[in-house]
């Protein structure tokens, strides 16, 4: 169980059959790796989360709305593309749902879908798409809800 948004959303990937998640974030091929921040060397197919800033929180309301960057990386650039379509029909629009201990009241894409990125050094092929989450924060100092 997790309070952290983002994990909160790898483990709905994995629920979901789109990767596999360990917190210890160890993976061998042929594992779908779900891990955060950083391209790791092995194995071959992995999701890559990343964080970056959304809009500026209402002090006023009990929520925030971070941002992730969901990054695919595969051999099969078709594979890749695919996956991430599929990562965005299940999320878009997605909420309200309580994931671990994460209220997710809406999950957006930004964007309509995959954007291919290149090559990774190995040529491996990398596509990325970004969603907003609006998540309840119980912990935020502000006026109550």
């Amino acid at each position: 169980m997790t309070t952290d948004p983002v994990e909160a959303l790898a483990e709905r990937l994995a629920q979901q059959g789109f990767g596999t998640y360990r917190t210890a974030q160890v993976y061998v091929e042929p594992e779908r790796g779900i891990v955060f921040d950083f391209q790791p060397a092995v194995p071959s197919r992995v999701l890559v989360l990343t964080t970056y800033a959304g809009p500026e929180a209402d002090s006023l309301l009990p929520y925030d709305t971070p941002r992730v960057q969901i990054m695919s990386r595969d051999d099969n650039p078709a594979a890749s593309r695919q996956l991430l379509k599929s990562i965005y029909n299940d999320l878009h629009g997605l909420g309200p749902i309580t994931i671990s201990e994460v209220r997710f009241l809406l999950v957006i894409a930004i964007g309509s879908g995959p954007t291919y990125i290149g090559r990774d050094d190995n040529k491996r092929h990398l596509h990325a798409l970004s969603v907003e989450l609006t998540v309840h924060n119980p912990n935020r100092r502000g006026l109550p809800a």
